[in-house]
């Protein structure tokens, strides 16, 4: 039997679902709200891939590839603070947003940064632009949601927020 355990940020609506069987945590899914990073479709899925490379094993992908021009915007998908930007080994330029409860963003693969560690950022702002750093087959953006230190699958089960009816604009 499991129990759920809802993490809640505001009165009744929790940013993560946890169910617990055994005594073992697993988050299950993340109902923020997110505008999608990057115009473009999804070229590699969450979950087991083929691996690019020479040696094509198979290997967990622990978020998504958006493929975008080089160049292009990546904007933050929540509000939140900007705890990490910089390399990572195998992401290249890489910007990480906290967004309360357990809940972070990751964006490799940047051309460039645009925001600096400590800085808050709203819904929709621009943090970077489609690049081809770290380790990838070509321009794309690699976007992760990790709920409580645990990667889940970034695309929203209720969809990506429409930013024009929510009345976002990218800035």
């Amino acid at each position: 039997m499991s129990n759920v355990a809802l993490l809640t940020p505001k009165k009744d609506k929790g940013p993560v679902v946890i169910t617990t069987t055994k005594g073992k945590e697993n988050v299950t899914h993340c109902t923020l709200a997110m505008v999608k990073p990057a115009e473009g479709p999804v070229n590699s899925d969450f979950g087991v891939r083929r691996a690019p490379g020479k040696r094509a094993a198979e290997k967990f992908h622990k978020g998504i590839d958006i493929g975008a021009k080089r160049g292009s915007d990546v904007v933050a998908a929540a509000s939140g603070k900007v705890v990490f930007t910089g390399k990572k080994r195998g992401y290249g330029n890489t910007v990480e947003i906290e967004h309360g409860n357990g809940v972070t963003t990751r964006y490799a693969h940047l051309d460039r940064i645009l925001v600096s560690e400590g800085q808050s950022v709203d819904q929709a702002t621009r943090i970077g632009l489609v690049g081809r750093s770290g380790h990838t087959t070509g321009a794309n953006l690699h976007f992760e949601l990790i709920a409580l230190g645990k990667p889940i699958n970034p695309i929203p089960q209720e969809g990506w927020v429409d930013e024009s009816a929510a009345g976002l604009h990218r800035l």
